[in-house]
C-alpha cells in the first residue's frame, strides 16, 4: 500500500514538472483542454487535474483569460527562479534576497519579456555567465545597449550584475512605458536610460550588447552592431531556434565575431559572441 502511495506521489511530482515545461516551452498560450490532450495517453484525467488545481494553488501557475478563453500560465504572483542566482519577482511581494541572489522586480505587463518565455531566461542567464565564467563587469566600467528593450529586463539585469550604465531601446510606447515602470521599481533610473527608436539612431560605443529579436532582425542589424561594439565587447543574443544558429553565425563571422559560449532551453538557443 505504501509503494502505490509512494508511485502516486511521484506521478504527481513528474506531471506537475511537465506542465510546467510544457507551458514554458514557447510562447502559444496553453487551454486547459490543450494540457489534458497532451498528457492523458500517460497520465489519467484525475490526475492530471490534481496537478493542475496544486500548480494554482501554490502561485506556480495562474489562470488567465484572453478574448474570453481560460489559459494556463506561468504565475507571476510569487517569486519565480530564472537560475540559483537570479529572481523574479512582482513588485508587491516583500521578497528577502539570500546568498547574494540577484533580485529583479518585474511586473506582468504587455510588454515581452517578463521571464516567461525560455528566450528571455536564456538572455539572463547569458548575463549570468558573462558575470560569473568571465568576470567581465571587474574588468572595466560597462555601458550596455538594450535592443529592442520590451519590459526593460535585460537592462535592468545587466546593472544589477555590475553595469555601470545602460540604453534601453524600442520602437514601441507601450514597452517603453512598461520599461520605465520597471526600471523605477528597481529604483535604476540613474543608471537606465530609456529611449523609443530605432538602432539607426545609436552612435555611441558600448561594450555590452543585449539582443532577444528573431533572426531577420538579428541579422539585419550586423553590420550596425559592429559599428557600435566596443572593443573586447560582449554580444548576448536569443530568440534564436536551434536549427537557426548557423545562419546567424555565418552573418557574423563576416564580421569577425566569434561564437564563446550557447545554452538552449527547449528548441531556443542563447549565443555570446566577442569581438
Amino acid at each position: 500500500m505504501k509503494f502505490m502511495k509512494d508511485n502516486n506521489n511521484q506521478n504527481l511530482l513528474n506531471i506537475k514538472s511537465m506542465i510546467v515545461d510544457f507551458i514554458k516551452s514557447d510562447s502559444t498560450k496553453k487551454s486547459p483542454f490543450v494540457i489534458r490532450q497532451k498528457f492523458q495517453k500517460k497520465f489519467s484525467r484525475s490526475l492530471i487535474k490534481k496537478a493542475v488545481n496544486e500548480l494554482v494553488s501554490t502561485a506556480i501557475l495562474a489562470y488567465t483569460n484572453h478574448y474570453g478563453s481560460n489559459y494556463l500560465e506561468i504565475s507571476f504572483n510569487k517569486e519565480f527562479y530564472i537560475s540559483e542566482k537570479i529572481v523574479l519577482c512582482p513588485p508587491n511581494i516583500n521578497y528577502k534576497t539570500k546568498n547574494n541572489e540577484i533580485l529583479i522586480k518585474i511586473n506582468q505587463g504587455l510588454a515581452f519579456g517578463n521571464g516567461g518565455h525560455p528566450t528571455t531566461r536564456l538572455s539572463l542567464k547569458g548575463i549570468e555567465y558573462v558575470s560569473n565564467s568571465l568576470n567581465f563587469f571587474k574588468t572595466k566600467n560597462i555601458d550596455a545597449l538594450d535592443i529592442g528593450t520590451g519590459s526593460g529586463i535585460l537592462s535592468i539585469a545587466s546593472i544589477l550584475f555590475g553595469a555601470k550604465n545602460a540604453l534601453a531601446i524600442d520602437n514601441d510606447n507601450i514597452a517603453i512605458y512598461e520599461a520605465s515602470e520597471n526600471v523605477k521599481q528597481n529604483g535604476l533610473e540613474n543608471c537606465i536610460q530609456l529611449q523609443k527608436c530605432l538602432i539607426n539612431s545609436v552612435s555611441k560605443q558600448y561594450q555590452l550588447i543585449l539582443a532577444n529579436l528573431r533572426i531577420p532582425t538579428l541579422i539585419e542589424i550586423a553590420s550596425k552592431i559592429k559599428q557600435i561594439i566596443d572593443t573586447d565587447g560582449i554580444i548576448i543574443v536569443s530568440g534564436i531556434k536551434k536549427y537557426e544558429i548557423q545562419s546567424l553565425l555565418n552573418e557574423y563571422c563576416k564580421y569577425n565575431f566569434k561564437k564563446i559560449y550557447q545554452e538552449d532551453e527547449f528548441e531556443w538557443s542563447m549565443l555570446i559572441l566577442s569581438t
